[in-house]
């Protein structure tokens, strides 16, 4: 009986070994696969500031860069070192769990409360902010050099660790975040899918105005400005009409979050220039006219 007992332990131990052995080395190997992809895709990616901007450090895209590598290489390199010491508890776990029918029931439940209330009030922040970093790692819904909109703020995601993530706001101030809370918050990723963007700047006129000139006037500030993307002209609509104003939208493609940026500032910078010589009032709010002032709308989702 106690030799095949014996026999069943080895071959069992043996069994656990080799399985959790193979499951790491694949994982490692997977890891490793995960970070080059990320790392190739990331040397193709254009990163730009989320304003176009004479840089105050010289060759600014190649520090982005560089930046954003080491994020990426730390954040592995961390995982890496998590991984393996979980796989080693993880295997020690299952080799022992057989014999654990000869400790008492009630020790069993008592340790396993006690690591779990402490870990629960010592470490919870911690490991809500590492599991959030992984999924964060994993799932990509934001990464390093991404153009975002979030909480109110306008910039791009210069790192990701796994414990929080921050945002160069388009001022040059950080922002940071816990990823835990990240995961939690709404937020735009004008980079996600397309770094093209659709630009476009709102002003009001008298209701007296000939829109068609308005529209001409409109199309014409746009067209000026050296970052529209030639995908097609400048379109015009009308928004609103009320009795004291008349709502106008001019849009455009821009190539990138921050040439939208400098499209927008063009546009309004041309448009008061031509309404003042074509002597058409303009409002800066719907309720007020404002003669020769510039409209300046900055909204939450970047205009």
């Amino acid at each position: 009986m106690f030799e095949g007992f014996w026999s069943f332990k080895y071959v069992y131990l043996l069994s656990v070994f080799a399985v959790m052995s193979v499951l790491t080395i694949v994982g490692m190997i997977l890891l490793k696969r995960m970070e080059s992809k990320r790392l190739s895709a990331l040397k193709r990616k254009d990163l730009s500031e989320a304003v176009e901007t004479d840089s105050p450090e010289e060759d600014s895209e190649k520090i982005a860069k560089h930046r954003a590598v080491v994020s990426v290489e730390n954040r592995f390199i961390f995982i890496r070192r998590l991984f393996l010491p979980s796989m080693a508890l993880l295997s020690i776990f299952v080799m022992v769990l057989p014999f654990l029918t000869f400790l008492p029931a009630a020790y069993i439940s008592i340790f396993a409360g006690a690591v779990a209330v402490l870990v629960g009030m010592a470490a919870r922040p911690l490991i809500e902010n590492l599991f959030a970093g992984l999924v964060i790692t994993f799932n990509q819904p934001i990464r390093v050099g991404d153009t975002v909109i979030i909480q109110g703020r306008y910039g791009t995601v210069e790192d990701i660790n796994l414990l929080n993530t921050i945002i160069k706001v388009w001022n040059w101030r950080r922002f940071i975040i816990p990823n835990n809370k990240l995961l939690t918050l709404e937020y735009e990723n004008l980079s996600l899918n397309s770094e093209n963007e659709w630009a476009h700047v709102s002003f009001w006129v008298e209701p007296a105005v000939e829109l068609e000139k308005v529209r001409e006037i409109a199309k014409s500030a746009m067209k000026a400005c050296k970052t529209l993307s030639p995908v097609e002209e400048p379109s015009f609509w009308v928004m609103t009409m009320g009795k004291e104003a008349i709502e106008c939208w001019v849009a455009g493609w821009a190539s990138s979050p921050a040439e939208a940026w400098a499209l927008k500032s063009g546009t309004r910078r041309n448009l008061t220039k031509l309404l003042k010589e074509h002597k058409i009032n303009y409002h800066l709010k719907r309720n007020m006219i404002t003669d020769h002032s510039v409209n300046i709308i900055e909204r939450k989702s970047g205009d």
